[in-house]
């Protein structure tokens, strides 16, 4: 049985994925003082975090999103 938390790490880990990959997209539209910033460090050290703490969160099937109904 799928834990709750699972389905809210997912959630979780699908931001941060996408928030470092906008953030890395933009880096050519921002200013050098955002260009230097740790932000998509960070961001991976707090996915590498929460892939440690929820190992099974990315595997977690939400109902009307990951699954297909035939």
């Amino acid at each position: 049985m799928q834990a709750d938390a699972n389905g809210s790490m997912k959630v979780a880990l699908i931001a941060i994925d996408r928030s470092i990959l906008a953030f890395e997209e933009s880096m050519g539209h921002i200013t050098s003082n955002a260009r230097d910033s740790d932000l998509p460090s960070l961001l991976r050290d707090l996915r590498r975090m929460c892939e440690k703490r929820f190992p099974q969160a990315r595997s977690f099937l939400r109902p009307g999103l990951d699954q297909h109904f035939h």
